[in-house]
């Protein structure tokens, strides 16, 4: 946020602006008056980036919850000002062959005078719609140390809880997209926020 990295940017001739500002205090960050002191910063540096370099395109990632801060209307009040179209879109990566369900917020803008928003690319593996994404466990077996794998017991010595709910996926109907298979990989944050809502996959 500070004025070297803007004038490296007017220096650089860059073609594109690509920003993923941090923002840990969604609720806070309703109103700017009570947002944190950091992410207003950047949401105010992407903001005079846009205002005083005008780059020909931007795009902006984030989790889908940013869209709805007042950090990120400030950002997007500066590119209608600035006169860019622009569209939102909320992505998975899954869609695309991530192995992993993450979803995020996407902003493409393109100044007017160079043009329209192209379309956004097709999907490739269409998560949303079978259920299927790519297989993490191929992607990472080659960083699996087979020599130091210890019990479940043990690894989940102090996340019982986490056990009951593999237990629990194990018994669910076949067709159920939470149903776990024991004789596959299956991955685990070995905890879960709520112990209800299960952190465990099949690859």
């Amino acid at each position: 946020a500070d004025k070297a990295s803007l004038k490296a940017l007017r220096q650089s001739g860059a073609q594109h602006y690509h920003a993923s500002p941090v923002c840990k205090n969604f609720t806070k960050a309703k109103r700017i008056s009570t947002a944190d002191p950091n992410d207003l910063a950047i949401a105010q540096s992407v903001a005079r980036d846009i205002r005083e370099v005008k780059p020909p395109t931007v795009s902006i990632e984030n989790v889908p919850r940013y869209r709805d801060t007042a950090l990120f209307k400030l950002i997007t009040k500066e590119l209608d000002d600035a006169g860019y179209n622009w569209d939102v879109s909320i992505v998975n990566a899954a869609d695309y062959g991530g192995a992993q369900t993450r979803e995020r917020m996407i902003l493409r803008a393109v100044r007017k005078d160079i043009g329209e928003l192209p379309a956004l690319p097709q999907k490739t593996h269409a998560f949303s719609e079978t259920g299927i994404g790519a297989d993490w466990y191929t992607a990472l077996k080659d960083l699996i140390d087979a020599e130091v794998a210890v019990p479940i017991r043990q690894a989940f010595a102090r996340a019982p809880d986490e056990i009951a709910r593999i237990r629990k996926m194990f018994a669910k109907k076949e067709g159920d997209p939470l149903r776990l298979v024991p004789n596959e990989p299956i991955i685990t944050m070995g905890g879960s926020a709520s112990r209800g809502v299960p952190s465990a996959r099949n690859a």
